[in-house]
């Protein structure tokens, strides 16, 4: 359709030629940075863009925050069917939500729709004339958007004639109608075309988006783009046809560049543009007769250019106008190629600075040089300033001088394969089923390819690596273990290029010069973050390579389905030869096995000849892979062997700690289990010959009062304490006197600070009964519970009764995972131990002992810091045995903070070595003490606590595969190993559920609750105590002795029910 507001406002008629004179003396006065431009409400932003195109994709994303609603070209009318299609599989809906980011944003999506309306081949009626096809297209249409939440369709009509408006009317009625929700129904229109005028269509559309701006014919010659005068009388004659509801204004954010030799027009970006005006020579200007800028350049060829460009000086004038109007939004038509300057424009509340406009920024551009798969940074992005120019009675701006022209990233291609030549490339290898497979095809066909490998799998593969150089093939690098270069540091970058370098060279004797990025576009880098790699890269000599195709054989593609993408994007031999990137590791590549013996065939037959990398570079082998040799190789070679041996060594120690820790557990429950509750004879039960109670303190100001008084408070009939006093520096001494010094049955002594084994054996010296209770200083024992303890002692053959400590401060997670550990370790371990004779430690919490066992076990000792272990080991070396009360409940203060804990369990896991090892020789005289338990103290109190760490560092590894994994896209658990393993460690807390539930089915007093505590206590609590462990070991070696470690008192523990 022709006509358009074409008349005495236009400058430069369509089709005559556009003479860039030398523009006059700029008119206008100068705006400085802080100027305000003028005040503007924006309307909804819309944008319309390629969604094929990747630099539209990253512009989109980049200014997704100013955009109201996105117009992608997504589908077509397919005339012959009369149904709607997508213009490609890339175009998904849901793809692209993901691809911008728009998944959880208000920015809604309105899909453009061409409709080609030219004459079908089977009849010259209309298409829209037939209701049943235009019910068809409307439904296919209202079905899209429902099912992807479309705000709107908008179609846009091309080859269409007078016949065709009143068929299209009735479509965008019906559309109106059939749309569900408040999605919306949407005409695109060109300036240069009537559609916009029609008044049916207008009105059966409720919204109208008009292009304001010309379309060019091939033919055109060089002329301005949207002269503001001609721009002005549109939006007047729009406004009047058009409500204001319904109007959106699309601006264009491009340029045509007429290139000499070339007599059509081609589309050029603003990024673009600056760049070839920033060559010698080059001039920009914005003519003032249309104020759209143009520009002259001579490139590297000597051709000239001339450009007419809409930039954000020609907007800024547009919106002027339509500041003037009411109208429903405005559009950037189209996003990828535009001046920077332009969104804040469009998005303002208010007037904005012209500083905002004069700062010109291209450091997310990237553009490009040259032809090739291989490229290289050329030059960085520059920060450009232009001065403007304002009109003082119109607000437009006038003129505007670049003093400096901004620069994008530029990036040189080159390399460009020969016009018969194919290079096969490889990503991910090696492994150790498919390169293999690979490597035998290539030998069979007498084909070279180039293989880009992964330090991390030539680390357990070496000898596929050495393979790849033996049958005369190339590699290069991949990285070490396949990070996104985009989003690593440089640090991080560094170490991954260079940590694979001297792999490969120990590996193989070789270096590479090579290296293509994990996760990058084949085609290059689209984005600054995407171009940082490139600093890195090129400053230490690599050259970059990428590819030209790339079947997406990581998806599950068949053999024939990724021949057939090949082919179909190779062309023919003499028209140019293509690199090929394939991936033969990284999951199932079975598919690319079978299709590359095809592919080498059709290639050949098709006269190509399949060439290595080096060829690109003119290089000779060893040049793109120089030999390496010197001490340094060698230290690389060994260190990297036992780099490569930890692998099995690690996984060997992963299923020792598992399987160990499960025949452990199991048993230690069985045992458990058929010890069973342990209840006194009746006969026995109300034996209570006399007792006395034994309270070693050291600065216990806090709790020494309240812990003397709960046992006065005892239900025992015949009861003595002592309390001895082992030089406090507070007044633990005078707290305790000034309390209970009055009362007949206790006995109060005081002595200069010796340790706690020193004042327990001066107690012992004025101890007058045969059986003792000691307690310490912070517990707080029930009222029954010396009367759960001594019962037991009746038989002469048991030595001391262990009782049931609890944590008396469960206020704090770190308290409350101390207590499932008390909870499990005494109503599991002990009772396992109790059963087979070898408990290892009566607590100094809660403990009753025969003094004659005492006495002949050698009273207390200081050659340990777990006193009380060392006695309940040696009482059972006398010949006695050690029971558990469970019902003799104590309660104490747990450590709350994480150092207080290491400080304790350093204490308590030194003294327990320095037991094991004073007692070493309990196995030679055949007790189950030296038989069982101290080995299992020595295998699993100490081993596996050294050992467990190194299994989680397996397990960190196997989730650090299947994140990689599932970033690429491939199955999470590729094969049964990794399956296996994850399954037998979390085997370990599964089992820790069974035994933490049985442990509270005995300790009823305690919540089930705890339960959930688990997860938590396998991931945090005890690396902690791992690290005791390991911190334990270290002094031992070294010869350092663990301190006392004390507890600082709160005072805060409390019995049950208090």
């Amino acid at each position: 359709m022709g006509g358009g507001l074409f008349g005495p406002a236009l400058t430069v008629p369509r089709g005559q030629r556009a003479v860039m004179t030398p523009a006059p003396a700029c008119v206008g006065a100068p705006l400085a940075s802080g100027d305000l431009l003028p005040a503007a409400e924006s309307p909804r932003i819309f944008a319309h863009f390629l969604p094929w195109s990747p630099e539209a994709l990253a512009g989109v994303g980049q200014a997704c925050g100013h955009i109201g609603t996105v117009l992608p070209e997504l589908f077509r009318l397919d005339r012959d069917s009369a149904r709607i299609a997508a213009l490609m599989p890339e175009a998904d809906p849901a793809r692209l939500r993901m691809a911008l980011g728009l998944t959880n944003t208000t920015t809604a999506i309105m899909p453009v729709v061409l409709m080609d309306l030219g004459a079908r081949a089977a009849t010259d009626a209309p298409i829209l004339d037939d209701p049943a096809l235009r019910d068809r297209i409307v439904q296919d249409l209202a079905g899209q958007s429902a099912r992807h939440g479309f705000a709107g369709l908008c179609l846009q009509p091309y080859n269409l004639s007078a016949a065709d408006v009143p068929g299209l009317a009735a479509l965008l009625s019906d559309l109106s109608v059939g749309l569900s929700g408040a999605a919306l129904s949407c005409l695109v229109s060109g300036a240069d075309d009537d559609l916009w005028r029609d008044p049916a269509l207008v009105a059966a559309a409720d919204r109208v988006v008009l292009r304001a701006f010309r379309d060019l014919d091939t033919s055109d010659l060089p002329q301005p783009l949207a002269p503001q005068a001609w721009f002005a009388a549109l939006i007047d004659a729009a406004v009047d046809t058009i409500s204001a509801d319904k109007l959106i204004v699309a601006l264009g954010g491009f340029g045509y560049d007429w290139v000499s030799g070339n007599a059509t027009p081609v589309p050029i970006t603003y990024a673009e543009a600056m760049h070839l005006a920033a060559r010698p020579g080059g001039r920009i200007d914005l003519a003032p007769e249309v104020l759209n800028t143009k520009i002259a350049a001579v490139d590297a060829a000597r051709r000239l250019h001339r450009i007419w460009m809409l930039d954000a000086v020609s907007a800024h004038n547009q919106l002027a106008v339509l500041a003037q109007h009411e109208v429903a939004g405005v559009a950037l038509w189209s996003v990828g190629g535009e001046d920077p300057g332009l969104w804040p424009l469009l998005d303002r509340k208010g007037a904005i600075a012209a500083g905002t406009l004069e700062q010109v920024s291209l450091a997310e551009d990237v553009i490009y040089e040259g032809i090739g798969p291989l490229y290289r940074l050329a030059s960085g992005a520059v920060a450009g300033k232009r001065d403007l120019l304002r009109d003082p009675d119109s607000g437009l701006i006038t003129g505007q001088n670049y003093t400096r022209i901004p620069q994008p990233h530029v990036i040189e291609r080159f390399g460009p394969p020969g016009a018969d030549e194919i290079v096969l490339s490889f990503d991910d290898g090696p492994d150790p089923r498919f390169t293999p497979a690979i490597l035998d095809i290539l030998r069979d066909k007498q084909a070279t390819a180039t293989f880009f490998l992964l330090g991390r799998n030539i680390i357990r593969h070496p000898e596929i690596a050495r393979r790849i150089v033996a049958e005369g093939h190339e590699f290069g690098s991949h990285s070490f273990f396949h990070p996104d270069m985009a989003r690593t540091t440089v640090a991080r970058m560094q170490m991954e290029l260079n940590a694979l370098q001297r792999l490969l060279v120990s590996t193989t004797g070789r270096g590479t010069m090579l290296f293509r990025p994990p996760y990058g576009r084949s085609e290059g880098p689209l984005t600054a973050a995407e171009v940082r790699p490139l600093t890195v890269t090129d400053a230490a000599g690599y050259i970059t390579a990428g590819g030209d195709i790339v079947p997406p054989d990581w998806t599950g593609l068949s053999a024939e389905q990724i021949v057939a993408l090949v082919m179909a994007e190779v062309g023919t031999a003499g028209t140019g030869g293509k690199v090929i990137i394939l991936h033969d590791a990284g999951g199932d590549r079975s598919a690319t096995v079978a299709a590359l013996p095809v592919l080498i065939d059709r290639l050949r037959a098709g006269g190509f000849r399949i060439v290595p990398m080096s060829a690109l570079l003119g290089m000779e082998r060893d040049q793109a892979m120089p030999p390496a040799t010197g001490s340094t190789v060698t230290f690389d070679r060994y260190s990297f062997a036992l780099l490569a041996q930890m692998g099995p060594w690690l996984a060997s120690i992963f299923w020792i700690v598992v399987l160990v820790g499960l025949v452990r557990s199991v048993s230690m429950l069985a045992l458990a289990l058929w010890r069973g509750r342990w209840r006194p004879d009746p006969a026995v039960a109300g034996w209570t010959p006399p007792v006395t109670v034994l309270i070693p303190a050291y600065n216990e100001e806090k709790v020494i009062a309240r812990s003397i008084a709960a046992v006065l408070a005892s239900d025992y009939p015949d009861l003595r304490v002592i309390v001895i006093d082992d030089g406090s520096s507070d007044r633990t001494h005078e707290i305790a006197l000034a309390a209970h010094g009055n009362d007949p049955r206790v006995q109060i002594l005081r002595q200069p600070n010796q340790g706690k084994w020193a004042a327990l054996n001066t107690a012992y010296s004025h101890v007058t009964t045969e059986i003792v209770v000691a307690i310490d200083a912070d517990t707080m024992i029930a009222r029954d519970a010396i009367r759960g303890l001594v019962p037991a002692l009746r038989d002469p053959g048991v030595g001391a009764v262990a009782g049931n400590v609890k944590i008396g401060n469960q206020t704090r997670l770190l308290t409350l995972m101390q207590t499932l550990e008390y909870v499990t370790a005494q109503n599991i371990d002990r009772r396992a131990f109790e059963r087979i004779g070898g408990v290892m430690v009566v607590p100094g919490a809660i403990g009753a002992w025969r003094v004659e066992a005492v006495r002949k076990a050698g009273l207390y000792s200081n050659a340990t810091v777990a006193e009380d272990a060392d006695l309940t080991v040696a009482v059972q070396r006398a010949g006695y045995r050690v029971l558990f009360a469970e019902d003799a409940i104590a309660v104490t203060e747990a450590p709350e903070g994480v150092a207080e804990l290491m400080r304790q369990r350093l204490r308590w896991t030194f003294g327990m070595m320095q037991t094991a090892w004073k007692h070493r020789g309990a196995a030679r005289e055949g007790r189950p003490v030296g038989l069982v338990a101290l080995p299992d103290l020595a295998l699993f109190g100490i081993g596996m606590g050294l050992l467990a760490p190194l299994a989680d560092l397996v397990l960190l590894g196997l989730f650090a595969d299947m994140v990689v994994s599932l970033t690429l896209g491939l199955p999470v658990l590729g094969s049964r190993l990794p399956a296996l393993m994850l399954a037998g460690y979390l085997a370990l807390p599964a089992m820790d559920i069974v035994v933490a539930a049985t442990a509270l089915r005995f300790e009823r007093r305690e919540s089930l609750l705890l339960i959930l505590l688990i997860p938590l206590q396998r991931l945090i609590y005890r690396p902690l105590l791992y690290i005791t462990v390991w911190r334990a070991v270290l002094r031992a070696t070294t010869g350092q002795i663990a301190g006392w470690g004390k507890l600082a008192r709160k005072g805060v523990a409390q019995l049950p029910g208090q």
